[in-house]
């Protein structure tokens, strides 16, 4: 280490393995120099002055020392640059390989996960850092061997794959995610900050939840891979053998029929069915979903409403009661047990509306 004084600070190591990734971690604060191997500090020396010059190349795999170069005869893979000394904990994360790319003072990040290990990479001789950061140049390299090429590194990233039905979010590390790709960075159980690759992707399962009527019987779309004709007025409970895509209702009541389809569930509007008449009731003034619910349920108005919505449950006690001022809403249900519940909105003209609300612990 040769800083602004001209003196150079030499640390002698031994301990280097062949043929296995190891981590390496040079620190500076200014008065002293350390070297740390796999996150335990190896060696510290005294080593007084500034980084000053702007103006020299950085240089990753490589020295030159009296116009010779000298080629680092191995593989690089992670390497961070920050302006400021980490502490021993820090880098006992980054040799686990938690690499934090959101640490201060962290000036560049290059994981080197570009290229086609191994294969023809030719004009692939960029290397990108996060957003913001320098692009690097690859020099002198054949691009098309599995020596003088991007090659297979380390794995520091835990691949985490999610499903969820139409409209509905994935939940991880107590935040949801709508379908797509992320990059995240969580505390694991050693507070390291550790990467994760998240992908949700979103179930194929168009639920045709329109509803149509001839006499007394009730009828749905057919080609679903499961139906449940329920009861709107006993809570949504189940009505038994009503497990096709047509019902025939016996007796005058409220009916809506629960549709499956490739693990995800919706529900119809409720219907009142009477003697010589059958009519909407205002329960499809909103719609509720996924069915079941488990983590969240999402309610949605056709227009943003104010109001009030409480949730019963089967003996007829609310067990919930929110504001609502917006034309849909995400609901945890972490307050509330699987079941069956009822939802009642009575917005500022009076009106009322209701839907059921199914909660499943798995």
């Amino acid at each position: 280490f040769r800083p602004s004084t001209g003196l150079n600070t030499d640390i002698t190591f031994s301990g280097l393995l062949l043929n296995q990734w190891q981590h390496i971690a040079f620190t500076h604060n200014g008065s002293e120099l350390k070297f740390y191997h796999d996150g335990v500090l190896i060696s510290s020396l005294a080593a007084s002055g500034n980084i000053s010059n702007t103006s020299t190349d950085l240089l990753l795999g490589n020295l030159y020392y009296q116009g010779t170069p000298f080629n680092f005869q191995g593989k690089l893979d992670e390497f961070l640059l920050l302006d400021r000394e980490l502490s021993q904990a820090e880098i006992a994360c980054l040799s686990a390989g938690h690499a934090d790319t959101t640490m201060s003072g962290l000036k560049l990040f290059y994981d080197m996960n570009l290229g086609i290990p191994g294969g023809a990479n030719t004009g692939q001789d960029t290397l990108t850092g996060l957003s913001g950061q320098s692009v690097a140049t690859l020099m002198n390299f054949a691009l098309t061997d599995s020596v003088s090429n991007w090659v297979e590194g380390i794995n520091n990233v835990t691949f985490i794959q999610g499903s969820v039905c139409p409209g509905n979010q994935y939940s991880f590390m107590n935040n949801l995610y709508s379908p797509g790709e992320y990059l995240l960075s969580a505390p694991d159980s050693q507070s390291c900050q550790a990467l994760y690759h998240l992908t949700v992707n979103q179930v194929s399962a168009n639920i045709d939840t329109s509803l149509s009527v001839n006499g007394n019987m009730l009828s749905v779309t057919a080609g679903a891979s499961s139906y449940q004709w329920v009861n709107c007025a006993l809570n949504y409970l189940a009505i038994p053998g009503a497990t096709n895509s047509s019902f025939t209702a016996g007796a005058a009541g409220s009916y809506a029929c629960i549709i499956g389809s490739s693990g995800c569930f919706d529900t119809t509007r409720c219907i009142t069915t009477g003697s010589s008449f059958i009519k909407e009731t205002e329960a499809g003034a909103f719609r509720v979903y996924p069915v079941p619910a488990r983590e969240f349920f999402t309610i949605e108005f056709a227009h943003p409403v104010q109001g009030e919505l409480q949730v019963f449950d089967v003996s007829g006690r609310c067990i919930e009661k929110r504001t609502i001022s917006s034309q849909k809403e995400i609901l945890q249900t972490e307050n509330i047990k699987q079941g069956i519940y009822r939802m009642v909105f009575t917005g500022r003209d009076g009106r009322i509306s209701q839907q059921a609300l199914m909660i499943s612990s798995n």
